[in-house]
C-alpha cells in the first residue's frame, strides 16, 4: 500500500508515518511543482492525502492505482467528485475535527465585530484612551441570529448563542422542522432569515447551489445594522457585492475568516474598512483541533488499509 501526502507547510505527520508503516504501508510527504509533477507523483499511489491541492479530472485521470482521496479539512469543493467517482475512487473529508473550534471562532467574530474589539485594541495601542474612541457598541444578548446551514458546527454555534439569550433562526433545506424544534431553533426560509437577523453566520458547503448565495439582493434585504459572519467558504459570498453593501451602508459590518481569494489581495477594500473584522482562514486551528484532525484522517485511512469502507465519503452518488 503506497500513500502520499501533499503538504507545503511543513506540518508534523509523525502519527501517520508511525501508524501506516506499522501496518506495512509506505508513506511519503511531499509537494508538487506543477500539474505535470503532480500527475507523476500520484501514479502508483493507492491513497492520496492533501490539504490545499486542487484535484481536477486531469489529475484524477493520471491516478492508475488510487482508490482513496482524503482531505485534511471539511470542504471538498477543490475535488472533481464526479471524475473521482467514475474512476472508482472514494473522496473523503474530515468533518469532525474542528467543530468546537470553528463554532467558538464564529462566536468570537460576532463579539469582535459588535464590540469593536479590534478597533479598541488599536486605539489603546495608539494612546487613544477614551470611552469615545471606538464609538458605542452593541449587545449580543437577545438579538436574532440567523444560521445558514445547520450541520455540526452551526449546531454548536446555536448552543453557545443560547447563553446570550439569542433568538435563533435556521435555513437548511435538509433539516426538518421537527429536528430544528428539537434543537431549540426555528426553521425559516432564507429570505425571512436574512430580513429578520441581526447577525447572519454562514455554515453551508460550497457547491453550484450555494455559490454567491449572498449577493446584491440578499444584502439589500438585510437590516442596515446587521453583521455577516463567514467561517464557511469564501465563495458563499459575492465579495464585490459585499464591499458595495458595506460602502453604501446597506449592512452594518462583516466578520470574515474566509474570502473568495486567499491569501487576500493587498488592494482588497475590505482591508481598510473599520466595520470589518478579518482573519486568515484560521478558525479551525487550535492545538486540540490539529491533533484531532491528524487522528481523524489517520483512522479513516486505516479503515481503508484494513479492507473496510471509509467513513465521510462525499462522492457516493458518483461511485460506480
Amino acid at each position: 500500500m503506497d500513500i502520499i501526502m501533499f503538504d507545503r507547510q511543513g506540518n508534523d505527520y509523525s502519527l501517520e508515518k508511525e501508524t501506516f508503516e506499522k501496518a506495512g504501508a509506505t508513506f511519503t510527504v511531499t509537494y508538487f511543482k506543477d500539474t505535470e509533477d503532480f500527475k507523476n507523483l500520484v501514479r502508483g499511489k493507492d491513497v492520496v492525502m492533501f490539504n490545499d491541492a486542487a484535484i481536477t479530472k486531469e489529475i484524477i485521470d493520471s491516478m492508475d492505482k488510487c482508490k482513496m482521496l482524503i482531505r485534511y479539512g471539511i470542504g471538498y469543493d477543490s475535488v472533481d467528485l464526479k471524475a473521482a467517482g467514475e474512476a472508482g475512487i472514494y473522496v473523503c473529508n474530515s468533518p469532525c475535527y474542528g467543530v468546537y473550534d470553528v463554532a467558538e471562532y464564529a462566536m468570537a467574530l460576532m463579539l469582535s465585530c459588535c464590540k469593536h474589539i479590534p478597533l479598541a485594541d488599536k486605539c489603546t495601542r495608539e494612546g487613544a484612551w477614551s470611552p469615545l474612541a471606538t464609538g458605542k457598541v452593541r449587545r449580543l444578548t437577545k438579538k436574532t441570529l440567523g444560521l445558514v446551514g445547520f450541520g455540526r458546527i452551526a449546531r454548536k454555534v446555536a448552543e453557545r448563542s443560547a447563553a446570550f439569550e439569542m433568538d435563533i433562526l435556521v435555513y437548511d433545506p435538509y433539516v426538518t422542522e421537527e429536528d430544528a424544534k428539537a434543537a431549540g431553533v426555528k426553521k425559516v426560509e432564507l429570505s425571512e432569515l436574512i430580513a429578520s437577523s441581526d447577525f447572519i453566520s454562514l455554515h453551508s458547503p460550497l457547491n453550484d447551489d450555494t455559490f454567491h448565495m449572498f449577493s446584491d439582493d440578499e444584502f439589500k434585504l438585510m437590516k442596515k445594522d446587521a453583521v455577516l459572519v463567514n467561517t464557511g467558504r469564501g465563495g458563499l459570498v459575492d465579495e464585490k457585492a459585499l464591499i458595495k453593501a458595506l460602502k453604501e451602508g446597506e449592512i452594518g459590518g462583516a466578520a470574515l475568516d474566509v474570502l473568495e481569494e486567499e491569501p487576500v489581495a493587498e488592494d482588497n477594500p475590505l482591508l481598510t474598512m473599520s466595520n470589518v473584522v478579518l482573519s486568515p482562514h484560521v478558525a479551525w486551528n487550535s492545538f486540540e483541533g490539529v491533533d484531532d484532525l491528524h487522528k481523524e484522517v489517520t483512522d479513516n485511512v486505516m479503515r481503508f488499509i484494513n479492507g473496510e469502507t471509509p467513513v465521510s465519503i462525499v462522492n457516493k452518488e458518483y461511485l460506480k
